[in-house]
């Protein structure tokens, strides 16, 4: 996730409140004092520094608002102002979004990081043709397919049961 891309909205939103504070309610199933947590936390030290107090943070972690499908429903209603969630919860958003989710796909690192400058921005426009807002997208690693025999390409799923 791209925190400067949160700053950056906050201080617009900051900016548009003019003196007006406002506080964004944001939930996520990340555990209280996880690293994600952490960062969520110094970020909204950050957010409200550089805009005066005007735009606070409040971060509800470890699934205390429910579940992705019920942080997505608050969100509808404006109960909450976003959530931070797997990528699965928003595929009916945008389908092509779970482009990263596919296994065997990519074999190190570097190749995700290559591929992810050109697909980020085409996922994000396609939330946004969803109807959602993305700040950024995190990786959370590689996928890995448990079996007794190795599985090191996708033909061999075919052969296997789930």
């Amino acid at each position: 996730m791209t925190f400067l891309k949160i700053i950056g909205l906050t201080l617009f939103l900051g900016l548009a409140a003019s003196a007006q504070a406002v506080t964004l309610k944001i939930a996520t199933l990340s555990p209280d004092g996880s690293s994600w947590m952490q960062k969520f936390r110094a970020s909204a030290k950050e957010i409200k520094t550089l805009t005066n107090n005007r735009v606070k943070m409040k971060y509800y972690p470890g699934g205390v608002m429910g579940n992705d499908a019920a942080v997505l429903k608050k969100i509808r209603i404006r109960q909450l102002q976003g959530g931070a969630m797997t990528g699965g919860s928003l595929e009916r958003y945008y389908p092509d979004s779970q482009i990263y989710s596919m296994p065997l796909k990519f074999d190190e690192l570097e190749q995700v990081d290559h591929v992810r400058k050109s697909i980020d921005p085409l996922i994000e426009q396609g939330f946004d043709k969803g109807g959602f807002v993305t700040f950024g997208i995190a990786g959370g690693g590689f996928a890995y397919l448990m079996s007794k025999d190795a599985i090191t390409h996708p033909d061999q799923l075919k052969k296997q049961k789930v």
